[in-house]
């Protein structure tokens, strides 16, 4: 008998776990549901004003369009560097030639 009592006992109280488990993940979504939703850059800065906020926006719509151009040309020599890698036989000449056509336009976005 005693060993009936003990199984219902850890049955009753793992049922109980998991109940109370599950309520505080429904309990935590809804919260994180409800909480404002990150849509812009800006929201992942808490502290700016608005005035911060006004300034942070004209400066990236000056700096954006400068370094579009700069990233699209790192991203056309970065493809191409991955082909020369991956091409049969392999041409270390070429691959030197172009490696610090990399390191240059990364160095003048760092400098932006």
């Amino acid at each position: 008998m005693p060993v009936f009592y003990f199984t219902i006992g850890f049955m009753t109280s793992s049922l109980i776990i998991i109940i109370l488990i599950a309520m505080i993940y429904y309990y935590l979504t809804k919260k994180r549901e409800r909480s404002a939703k990150i849509q812009g850059y800006l929201d992942l800065i808490p502290d700016l004003n608005e005035i911060q906020r006004r300034q942070v926006r004209e400066i990236r719509k000056v700096f954006l369009p400068k370094v579009a151009e700069i990233r699209k040309d790192l991203y056309l020599k970065r493809s191409e560097l991955a082909d020369l890698l991956f091409e049969e036989p392999i041409d270390p000449e070429n691959i030197d030639d172009l490696a610090p056509n990399i390191l240059n336009p990364r160095r003048s976005l760092k400098m932006k």
